[in-house]
């Protein structure tokens, strides 16, 4: 029958991804969900792509649009190949010190079926939007941190899961 120290009563199965997000000047951003770290995923989003993306494998990106409102900020993005879905996100902007703005927290995560393929513009105001065919997320709304280009291949990003037990995003 076995030894009993050796059963398993309560596995923990632990799992690392990283969400990243380049903003570019004219109102467009990449977004990839992946548990490569920030310097095996920068390469990928460098410059904006000219043509469809793929959203699975290593490769794949997803571009979308964004725009400020004061200390907010309201993206938007379809998945590759699909008309019916959209993501929007309302992030804040804040400084873990003074004039920084190193941090971006998630206020809203909200999915759209867009049936009709229909456009419906982002609006500062949050009771403006259709909350008909919305659906909201709670879990996983962790606070984004800045790493800036020029510490990608520096960045305490780039540990190990056996070197970084934990990151507090502050």
């Amino acid at each position: 029958t076995g030894i009993a120290e050796w059963r398993v009563k309560n596995p923990v199965h632990l799992v690392l991804y990283y969400r990243y997000i380049r903003f570019f000047p004219d109102g467009q951003f990449l977004y990839k969900t992946t548990p490569a770290t920030v310097s095996k995923v920068a390469r990928r989003m460098r410059e904006m792509p000219t043509g469809p993306t793929e959203m699975q494998g290593e490769e794949g990106v997803v571009a979308g649009r964004y725009h400020f409102h004061h200390d907010l900020v309201y993206t938007s993005m379809v998945y590759p190949g699909s008309r019916a879905t959209e993501i929007r996100s309302k992030l804040q902007l804040r400084s873990t010190t003074p004039a920084r703005n190193n941090r971006l927290d998630i206020l809203a995560l909200m999915s759209y079926r867009r049936e009709s393929g229909q456009y419906i513009p982002m609006d500062p105001d949050p009771q403006a939007a259709d909350e008909d065919d919305a659906k909201g997320f709670t879990r996983g709304l962790n606070t984004y941190c800045f790493v800036p280009w020029h510490r990608v291949q520096t960045s305490e990003m780039n540990l190990g899961i056996d070197q970084m037990d934990y990151f507090c995003t502050g």
